[in-house]
């Protein structure tokens, strides 16, 4: 007989995947901030113009390399909360199912002197 009950994740469990997650916006972050900040170049006639100095293309690795910390810091809040609330959810329901509820229904709603 095997056990199909779900078991929580570990507290490392959850820290490590909302580190992949952390990775996983360290390394987007920075793609997106430079695509974005190559589209808008385009369109600014400034860029490109003898006067330039290569102003806006120093600006693109800039923004880039500032995004990195920033993505970082929000994938791992975003894993963690994912992580973290799918560990409430399995774990109320092996609660519900441990203390026999999860056939339990929820009372009828109405009158209450009705449902005598």
């Amino acid at each position: 007989m095997t056990n199909t009950e779900p078991t929580p994740r570990s507290f490392k469990s959850k820290i490590g995947r909302a580190l992949l997650w952390a990775l996983g916006g360290f390394l987007l972050a920075p793609i997106a901030v430079l695509v974005i900040g190559l589209v808008v170049n385009h369109f600014n006639p400034v860029c490109g113009t003898p006067g330039d100095s290569g102003g806006c293309e120093i600006g693109l690795v800039v923004a880039a390399i500032g995004a990195v910390m920033p993505g970082a810091m929000i994938g791992f809040l975003f894993g963690a909360m994912i992580q973290f609330r799918l560990g409430v959810r399995h774990s109320n329901t092996y609660l519900a199912k441990t203390l026999g509820m999860e056939n339990d229904k929820p009372p009828p709603a109405g009158d209450p002197d009705k449902r005598r």
